[in-house]
């Protein structure tokens, strides 16, 4: 098997900051320093598949896929790989500058289907972290839609919201989408703290997501 590489301050093939990378993974890999998949957007190239992201998709560990879009069309649901496509491309084109600025506007999440080692098809969500170096680093959750593993009080307007959030939009940007003002943002939100026990916007997303319900 090939031994996952580990993105941290004494090994690092991916040059970013400390703050971006050490939001990226305590939000939402449990503060695992320890990425999924490497991609290099410009040359298209996959620099790293991580063993438990082969073992979901039953690809062999011997395999190496040079092509980051083909290999994705391979294992991804037919319906859903034009709508991954699209957002991918929206992702890659914000503005990095503003991204350096701002670790949570370098992250993106993409839920889509793929078919597993058991050839089913299962639903997985994969954050994405957009690098200054056009290199996206992502971690992927296996997605469990059964209702009595989520939170029993997150209404479908919260869900909605901490989508938003984890996305990296401010309440302002938020309650413009949805048509409400940012007061009721921040009523949700700090409503959402109390529900998963959370101290910050940070340890709510990390619940959240902890929980399968983002």
């Amino acid at each position: 098997m090939v031994a996952t590489k580990l993105i941290n301050r004494s090994s690092r093939s991916i040059n970013m900051e400390d703050s971006m990378l050490d939001y990226f993974f305590r939000t939402y890999n449990h503060g695992q320093m320890c990425s999924d998949i490497s991609y290099d957007v410009e040359k298209d190239e996959i620099l790293h598949l991580s063993e438990n992201f082969r073992e979901l998709t039953g690809q062999h560990c011997g395999q190496k896929f040079n092509q980051c879009l083909l290999f994705i069309k391979t294992i991804i649901h037919p319906e859903d790989y034009s709508t991954f496509l699209v957002r991918l491309v929206e992702f890659v084109k914000l503005d990095r500058a503003k991204m350096a600025i701002d670790p949570k506007s370098a992250i993106r999440s993409f839920t889509f289907r793929v078919n597993d080692s058991k050839q089913e098809w299962v639903s997985v969500k994969l954050h994405a972290l957009m690098l200054s170096s056009n290199t996206l680093v992502g971690i992927v959750h296996k997605q469990n839609n059964l209702a009595d593993e989520e939170p029993a009080a997150v209404s479908a307007r919260e869900k909605e919201i901490l989508n938003l959030i984890a996305d990296g939009n401010s309440a302002k940007i938020i309650g413009d989408k949805l048509n409400i003002s940012p007061n009721t943002v921040i009523t949700h939100r700090n409503n959402l703290k109390k529900k998963f026990r959370a101290k910050n916007t940070a340890e709510l997303i990390k619940e959240a997501v902890k929980s399968q319900v983002i």
